[in-house]
């Protein structure tokens, strides 16, 4: 017989084809954002997302595998998705696909701030040291001087902030309901808000860009069913590492679609902030390890 994969090997493994099908589902999102307003492109993107939302639902056994035995929960992480959809398409319309996906990964600082003032949970000196030079790295890149710092360069990381508060409660809803139930539920959710942003102005869709949100829609919600299957398998601190696999995808795309080549100080941000993160998964890791012996 061929041999177990195991649990940790399969988290892992969704987390790495997360990165493939969302950096690519990110891109194709960045070449719409200069046609269409934000409540638009996250609408209709869920839309779409139902066509593999429906084929995974069937090949699970039906509608039945939509019941939720958590519904506050899957409301709470429903509104950080909406807030995080509209966050990182905003901070994808006005930064290099490389700077804003780089920039997101800030979320482990975020989460181990918010363990401290907010759960009381003891922070060490190891992890506030890798957390003030993950910031020294986002300084890096941002440069703020009158010259050279961005408003919009503050989008990214208040969606590393609602991500991190997300990833907690897909976390939480992964131990007793199907992913396939909290897409579903996270979907309708931005959908939804999405649609109410029509009144507004929405711009009438050609056949050609119709054809981009379908495959950004089925990426999307591929991508999250992935993520999703990633934390059921995975503890976080297992599989959170291979998330920086996004940065080399952005970099391709970044230069193959736009032509954008990192400057020194987006390469050593960079390397700080996804160092820092490292260390701080990674500490986390051990330091649960030796709580349960």
């Amino acid at each position: 017989m061929p041999p177990t994969v195991s649990a940790p090997v399969k988290g892992i493994a969704y987390m790495v084809a997360y990165g493939f099908v969302t950096i690519l589902q990110d891109a194709i999102v960045k070449l719409l954002t200069s046609g269409y307003p934000v409540g638009e492109i996250v609408c209709v993107r869920a839309l779409f997302i139902f066509i593999p939302l429906a084929l995974f639902a069937r090949a699970e056994g039906g509608l039945h595998v939509l019941r939720t035995r958590t519904p506050g929960g899957q409301a709470l992480r429903a509104l950080f998705v909406i807030a995080s959809n509209v966050l990182f398409v905003l901070a994808i319309r006005f930064l290099p696909l490389t700077e804003a996906v780089t920039l997101t990964f800030t979320s482990p600082f975020f989460a181990s701030a918010l363990a401290f003032f907010m759960l009381g949970e003891r922070v060490g000196w190891r992890r506030w040291a890798a957390v003030g030079a993950g910031f020294v790295g986002v300084a890096v890149i941002l440069r703020p001087t009158p010259g050279t710092f961005q408003l919009a360069a503050l989008i990214p990381l208040a969606f590393a902030l609602v991500s991190a508060l997300r990833d907690v409660f897909t976390r939480r809803v992964s131990f007793s309901d199907r992913p396939i139930a909290t897409l579903f539920y996270s979907t309708l959710a931005v959908a939804v808000a999405g649609g109410f942003s029509a009144p507004f102005g929405w711009v009438a869709i050609p056949p050609g860009d119709l054809a981009l949100f379908a495959i950004a829609g089925v990426l999307y919600g591929l991508g999250d069913y992935l993520m999703i299957q990633s934390f059921r398998y995975g503890e976080v601190a297992t599989v959170m590492p291979f998330k920086y696999t996004f940065v080399l995808w952005t970099l391709f795309y970044d230069f193959v679609l736009w032509g954008a080549v990192p400057d020194r100080y987006l390469i050593a941000g960079s390397a700080l902030i996804i160092g820092s993160g490292l260390y701080i998964l990674r500490r986390e890791h051990k330091l649960r390890a030796a709580k349960a012996i």
